[in-house]
């Protein structure tokens, strides 16, 4: 059960991959804001990291990268400019940012997918101050699902590639997983107001989001790819889905929140179409099965993906994290899709 000292750092384990995160992301649909940002911290590598995904109202996007060294005070949640305060615990947080933010004009192709590693994009000046309130009791992610991957998609995994390097792949997943199984990871609903402040140009900003707090061993090079879907209908529907496909494992975890009834969900699936890119798509058919056995049927147009590109020991890990736009049952919404992609 949740405890609310659980809304701080734990305890770390000497696992070289032990690392601890919290995120948040809001989606304002009147003025056209959107933004995700994260805080994390990794004790072996003595580093406290962070990130701003930035969507603005005309569809271009922003994005940081923070870092420091890690803080003496560890009541303090903080990288770089970034800082996220514990109002309530599990029921209120409050975010700040006060700094630069790369500037990507252009919408994002295969062709540039390592833009956010490049120092020199053109930067604006942002500043976020924003109230977050949560819409239920937090969802924890220890009621996941464990099946198999299609066996189709097995075998192109296994006949693609370098036999050596999908070896390797292997054997480090193989190693990876036992501890990656025990990490902790819940997630909730929440409404959000305050400000977005870009080049001096405040704008108020109200709207619906998530938030998503994880500690324990997390190996990016581990899964071979993961989807992770959250949007906010209301108080009507919320939800999130989440698949991580490892080895021959595809882990299904993720809840809806749909008329003040929070449910586990059983399982889900997805349909997607892909044009502008192979690594995100452009039309997603979402279907969520809950432990009811209640379905929703949702569908999601990709409008702003922005690709990012992590780097690790190996090859490099691409995140695409893509504001959608939502439709179920009349109602539409903005959220998130987002598509991981190994590039090795």
């Amino acid at each position: 059960m949740l405890e609310p000292a659980d809304e701080h750092w734990h305890q770390p384990t000497k696992h070289p991959h032990w690392n601890e995160s919290f995120y948040f992301n809001l989606f304002d649909t009147e003025t056209g804001w959107a933004c995700a940002t994260r805080v994390g911290v990794t004790p072996i590598a003595g580093q406290q990291d962070g990130f701003i995904c930035l969507y603005l109202p005309d569809h271009t996007t922003g994005f940081i990268r923070t870092s420091q060294s890690l803080d003496e005070d560890r009541s303090r949640i903080a990288s770089g400019g970034i800082e996220v305060r514990c109002v309530e615990p599990l029921r209120s947080w409050h975010v700040q940012y006060d700094g630069p933010i790369h500037h990507f004009a252009e919408p994002a192709t295969n062709e540039d997918l390592r833009r956010t590693l490049d120092p020199g994009a053109p930067t604006k000046h942002l500043q976020l101050d924003l109230e977050l309130t949560s819409l239920h009791a937090p969802f924890d992610y220890d009621k996941r699902t464990i099946g198999m991957r299609p066996v189709g998609e097995l075998f192109r995994g296994a006949t693609s590639g370098d036999p050596l390097r999908t070896a390797h792949k292997a054997l480090r997943a193989l190693v990876a997983l036992p501890a990656m199984i025990g990490a902790h990871h819940y997630e909730q609903s929440v409404t959000i107001r305050g400000t977005i402040t870009l080049d001096g140009h405040p704008c108020s900003v109200r709207g619906l989001g998530q938030r998503d707090h994880s500690w324990g061993v997390r190996d990016m090079r581990a899964p071979a790819n993961w989807r992770w879907l959250s949007c906010q209908f209301g108080e009507t529907l919320c939800f999130n889905a989440t698949q991580v496909d490892v080895l021959g494992m595809r882990v299904q975890g993720g809840f809806v929140l749909h008329n003040g009834l929070t449910e586990a969900l059983e399982s889900w699936r997805y349909e997607a179409t892909h044009s502008v890119s192979s690594f995100w798509p452009d039309t997603i058919g979402v279907v969520l099965t809950a432990k009811s056995g209640y379905q929703f049927a949702i569908k999601a147009e990709v409008v702003t993906p922005l690709p990012v590109i992590a780097r690790t020991e190996g090859d490099d890990v691409l995140v695409t994290a893509a504001r959608a736009k939502y439709h179920w049952g009349g109602q539409t919404a903005d959220g998130m899709v987002e598509f991981m992609e190994q590039l090795g």
